[in-house]
């Protein structure tokens, strides 16, 4: 079943060793509330589960990512075992963060399963700041319901009182009359997203910069393409190996619904534009820190270009993204403080552009000289096997007839089997028996041999040997 985002959903948060020891309960808890919810609501809403299956990452990108999608809840499952978990703590941090962007109480539905230690002291004393949001919070309490059936009555009324939470929740939910607005959302929700990222992820220079050159992307929900150029540059500056591209992790958001065509056009346009001068700007630099400067800018200027932030970076996220950026940067070793950026003039793009195109110049100059090179490697190499032929048919010219290949191949093995033990004398039979060729042949290209000077044959004995002076005529 595939759940479109502009369709309500919500994602269950739990320790999935929990769902083990109960027998499943959990997963027929899920599939219990998803029932309930349709039937308060007369609309369907999927809740996703398996964290680890592309249903739940796809929707989980998209949603948590965009305030602009239909509602969306999550539902925490309360357990000792939730509280140890790092994947379920980062989850609920990361959906308390967007509720309160999204200025919303009503999001995060928890149901407290088993009993606790963070959630069972007093409010005050309480040091886990997320049991902290959490008990401030209203939550359905399923500690003993977990031990009834789910069509008992008790537990069928617990049901539908969760479910009217959702119901409620949804009779809240407005969307944006104008394309502004949601242009507006979709690059500060951009920002976030970067800004997220960077602080849960254990991230290298060419991860960061893969993160922002996403955040360009998806700040005015352009494909893949649109940003390919930028994202190669960038890694070539980093001394990636042109074949070596490190793609993105996450798939583009796709087309805004709440944008109509005609400002999404406009707006991507102006996107397209800051890529291309950041492309020409990255090409004249190297090192991390210029590289995500350069791109931050590009991030700020679009951001200016659309009333989210002033020229200065006031924007909460711009700014913290750009102290965060700094950090992990220092904590690589790469720079003490991620530098300002400017916004880009006219004359700083022109300028950009130059050094581009000069670069590229050089790069088809360097391209050249590696034909050429080949080319070069291969004319020597022809002359070379054509002076060795030429050879070898002045080894056999007396003969008037050239050899083929396997002659060739055959008399050197003939003059390899004189040559190993140059003080012996060969009797074309045993030439012919260690060379492992036919003895007529073995005269004949002994022959061939005997007449460049490269052996020695005694005609009256009819030996051979790689060495003329080992031959004397015996006297009469």
């Amino acid at each position: 079943m595939t759940v479109r985002s502009s369709a309500p959903a919500a994602f269950l948060s739990y320790a999935r060793i929990d769902d083990e020891c109960c027998g499943g309960g959990i997963s027929e808890f899920r599939k219990a509330l998803e029932g309930e919810v349709r039937l308060q609501t007369g609309r369907d809403m999927r809740i996703f589960q398996d964290r680890d299956s592309i249903a739940w990452g796809q929707e989980w990108r998209s949603r948590i990512n965009s305030s602009l999608v239909a509602v969306t809840f999550l539902v925490p499952v309360l357990t000792p075992s939730f509280f140890a978990s790092d994947e379920c703590r980062q989850e609920l941090q990361r959906f308390a963060d967007r509720e309160r962007r999204l200025g919303r109480r009503d999001l995060i539905l928890p149901v407290y399963w088993i009993s606790a230690g963070p959630l069972q002291r007093p409010a005050r004393g309480i040091r886990d700041g997320l049991a902290q949001e959490l008990v401030a919070r209203q939550y359905t309490d399923w500690r003993e319901l977990r031990f009834h059936r789910l069509n008992d009555p008790t537990t069928r009324r617990a049901l539908a009182g969760l479910a009217t939470h959702f119901r409620d929740a949804l009779d809240q939910v407005g969307v944006p009359n104008y394309s502004g607005e949601a242009v507006r959302a979709n690059v500060t929700e951009t920002a976030y997203r970067a800004l997220d990222e960077v602080r849960v992820t254990n991230l290298d220079s060419v991860d960061i910069v893969n993160l922002l050159v996403d955040a360009i992307r998806d700040s005015g929900r352009l494909p893949e393409p649109k940003v390919r150029i930028l994202r190669w540059v960038c890694q070539s500056r980093l001394n990636r190996p042109p074949g070596g591209l490190r793609e993105s992790k996450t798939e583009p958001l796709g087309p805004d619904p709440y944008v109509d065509p005609a400002n999404a056009d406009t707006f991507r346009a102006a996107i397209t534009s800051v890529i291309e001068a950041t492309a020409d700007a990255v090409v004249s630099v190297a090192g991390d820190s210029s590289v995500v400067t350069a791109l931050f800018g590009a991030l700020q200027e679009i951001s200016v270009l659309i009333g989210v932030a002033t020229a200065d970076g006031s924007e909460p996220a711009l700014v913290t993204l750009r102290q965060e950026l700094g950090r992990r940067l220092n904590a690589m070793g790469s720079v003490t403080e991620l530098q300002e950026v400017p916004l880009q003039t006219s004359t700083y793009v022109a300028e950009r552009k130059a050094e581009r195109i000069v670069a590229q110049a050089w790069s088809r100059a360097e391209e050249m000289r590696t034909q050429a090179e080949a080319q070069a490697q291969e004319i020597l190499g022809k002359a070379q096997r054509e002076a060795s032929s030429e050879r070898y048919r002045a080894d056999t010219g007396s003969s008037g007839i050239a050899l083929d290949e396997q002659a060739i191949a055959a008399m050197e093995r003939i003059y390899e089997v004189l040559v190993s033990e140059p003080d012996k004398l060969f009797s074309a039979r045993t030439v012919a028996s260690r060379a492992g060729v036919p003895l007529t042949v073995a005269k004949t290209l002994l022959t061939r041999l005997d007449s460049t000077g490269r052996i020695a044959h005694n005609h009256r004995a009819h030996l051979y040997s790689a060495r003329s002076d080992t031959f004397a005529d015996p006297g009469p």
